[in-house]
């Protein structure tokens, strides 16, 4: 028996080892699923770094988004990297290797002070993931911050009620804020997990003043550091401004758990067993009684686990829904999933606080997943719907709140959409104060809320799926789209509910074959480098340093060691130029997608455009459909040129230009 134990001890650790050690291999090749980075994405946080290697500068003509978005990876970590080995796509990406591969190993630190069984298992779960061994191979610092975050908590593992672990805690994770400044949506996490803590009586005020000031003084340092180079910044500073104020007005709560990112399978699956764990294991009720004593209940690796999940959903409300942003939460999710398969029940303290009336954030919660659901059918039967809403807050400069105030009074959807938030919080508040305090409204209340969960998350599941793997195949109908999500919920509620170790048993078996096929398959036997390729290509056609324009420039610029321009033909680079972008810097090529209109356009173009190839960027599973289509386009200056009468004078008074206030570096 203890024989049959050690073999399967040994088999868990072997495979960990194989699913990491795979991960250096083909480290060039494109990802192995269209997420997180797309084809710019690694150029924006190295540039920097590539920049001060290949032309002996920090600045770039593109914006600095590394200097800005991401200081510390881009200067003190790529840097070295970099000057030792060479810029190239596997030098960008072996850092993101390393933190995975780190990753992976803290958790199992982490976890095997409560449980050795849940830490192995945990540790081959994330290793073989196929949206964290994704991330491990993009060059961007995301599996750096979570490698991070993972060292904060194992420090304060040690021991729970030292002060110094939080002092020690804080630094980490505040450094991991200057590896990726979004990673400030993680922040809510912090808080709850601190809060938390003081209700299990681990910590007192003291621990979090520590934590807090150790933490703050990073930040401190980054604004600081902002200000001093602010005329650098300033665009950049502006661009972000811009892109950042349309998610404002969308209401994310409702679109939260249909978002593509939940939808992956390797992460849908991890979703549906930590459900099923809350299920099995109770869920705090939503009162402040409820959540402290669920709080006084669980582990100290439960308590990480749920600030950590549930504190990323809050962060991430108020920025953008980008893959990035809830690449962190694999952590939690597979914490959960290990959990659920070792963790006695018998063992747990409370399953559920019995409480007689429910509460109003219960009824709130419930309200809200009853409107996402509604909400998001609705976009399924007809996409204009949302597309409409949203085009309200595309804008290149923004119109003032009044003329935004007529634009949406004007708009039938935002009319239709608010009567039916008006109307459903009215039926929500009447509800709630009639029939809150009858026998059973608090059950049938959560039955409810939780088949609402399971709606959401499989609707997203299909409809992400049948977009990404068959819609080029065959096209079904959308109702039937919508009416296969509703009866798949049906049938996963009752399995669920009825028979929960036998579907967790499944789900386990569909998530080995899932991610250990796709990882051989698609990362290991058969992988495509359409990135590299093209790049190779752009090589042949320049020489070192030469200016490459175009949309997707920045992705092609790293292994062609060519100065990419993009950003200076956006708002609000362009209001800070005054001279001619293809008088200064003579770009080379030009690269378009010809379904998209990113600037600049070809008929901006004020010389003659040579076509010479067509480049199919990251196909799925490298040979299926592309993610991007880029034509590429060698500039003629030999010829006097303009494909459009109104565009002659262009050269001399084109607003798509660089400020000479924050850098040029061919200079």
């Amino acid at each position: 028996m203890k024989f049959n134990k050690y073999i399967k001890i040994i088999i868990i650790i072997i495979l960990i080892i194989f699913f990491l050690f795979i991960r250096f291999i083909n480290l060039d090749a494109d990802r192995l699923l269209p997420v997180f980075a797309k084809v710019n994405d690694e150029f924006y946080k190295s540039s920097a770094a590539i920049y001060k290697v290949n032309f002996g500068t920090w600045l770039n003509d593109n914006g600095n988004s590394g200097l800005m978005h991401a200081p510390l990876y881009s200067t003190m970590i790529l840097y070295p990297i970099y000057k030792f080995l060479g810029v190239s796509l596997i030098t960008t990406r072996l850092l993101s290797v390393l933190a995975g591969i780190l990753s992976v190993f803290l958790l199992y630190l982490i976890l095997r002070k409560e449980n050795k069984k849940v830490a192995l298992f945990a540790a081959l779960l994330l290793s073989i993931n196929t949206i964290f061994f994704t991330l491990n191979r993009v060059g961007l610092p995301e599996s750096l911050v979570i490698a991070c975050m993972l060292f904060g908590f194992y420090v304060i593992s040690f021991n729970e009620k030292r002060t110094a672990n939080y002092l020690l805690a804080g630094l980490i994770m505040g450094l991991a804020f200057l590896l990726k400044v979004s990673q400030l949506y993680i922040m809510p996490a912090l808080v709850l997990f601190l809060i938390m803590q003081k209700i299990n009586k681990k910590i007192s005020i003291k621990h979090i003043i520590y934590f807090a000031t150790s933490y703050g003084l990073v930040l401190l340092g980054y604004f600081i550091y902002i200000k001093l180079n602010y005329p650098i910044f300033e665009p950049m500073i502006e661009f972000t401004r811009l892109i950042n104020f349309t998610p404002l007005f969308i209401a994310r709560p409702l679109l939260l758990l249909v978002n593509r990112f939940l939808s992956f399978p390797s992460i849908f699956f991890l979703i549906l067993l930590t459900i099923i764990f809350f299920r099995v294991f109770g869920f705090p009720s939503f009162s402040l009684r409820g959540f402290i004593h669920y709080s006084k209940s669980i582990s100290f690796v439960e308590r990480v686990s749920f600030s950590w999940l549930f504190g990323i959903f809050f962060g991430v409300i108020f920025t953008s829904l980008v893959d990035r942003r809830f690449s962190s939460i694999v952590i939690p999710l597979v914490i959960y999933s290990s959990l659920l398969l070792y963790k006695k029940k018998s063992s747990n303290k409370m399953i559920n606080v019995q409480e007689k009336n429910a509460s109003l954030f219960e009824t709130g919660a419930v309200f809200i997943l009853f409107l996402s659901v509604l909400f998001n059918y609705l976009i399924v039967i007809n996409e204009n719907f949302f597309q409409s809403l949203s085009k309200i807050f595309l804008f290149d400069v923004f119109p003032g709140y009044y003329n935004l105030i007529l634009n949406l009074i004007k708009n039938p959807c935002f009319i239709f959409t608010t009567l039916l938030l008006l109307g459903g919080t009215s039926l929500f508040i009447i509800s709630y104060f009639k029939l809150r305090k009858h026998v059973g409204f608090r059950i049938k209340l959560i039955k409810l809320g939780f088949f609402l969960l399971l709606s959401l998350l499989v609707l997203g599941f299909i409809k992400f799926n049948y977009l990404l793997f068959l819609d080029n195949l065959f096209k079904i109908p959308i109702w039937i789209i919508g009416t296969l999500s509703f009866v798949s919920s049906c049938w996963l509620y009752l399995k669920i509910t009825k028979t929960p170790s036998s579907t967790s048993k499944k789900i386990f078996k569909t998530y080995f074959i899932y991610c250990i096929t796709l990882i051989l398959l698609f990362s290991l036997l058969f992988p495509s480098f359409s990135i590299k390729e093209a790049s190779q290509k752009i090589d042949e056609l320049t020489n070192e340093g030469d200016f490459i324009i175009g949309y997707y420039s920045p992705g092609l610029s790293i292994e062609s060691h060519t100065k990419p321009l993009l950003n200076i033909f956006r708002p609000p680079f362009q209001d800070l130029i005054n001279y001619s972008v293809y008088d200064r810097y003579k770009p080379v090529l030009y690269l378009t997608d010809p379904k998209e209109t990113y600037p600049p356009k070809k008929e901006e173009i004020p010389y003659p455009l040579e076509y010479i190839t067509t480049f199919e960027l990251n196909p799925l599973f490298g040979f299926g459909k592309p993610q991007k289509v880029i034509e590429l386009y060698r500039i003629d200056y030999n010829t006097n040129y303009t494909q459009n009468d109104d565009l002659c004078f262009f050269t001399d008074c084109h607003n798509i230009l660089i400020s000479q206030n924050w850098g040029t570096s061919q200079n």
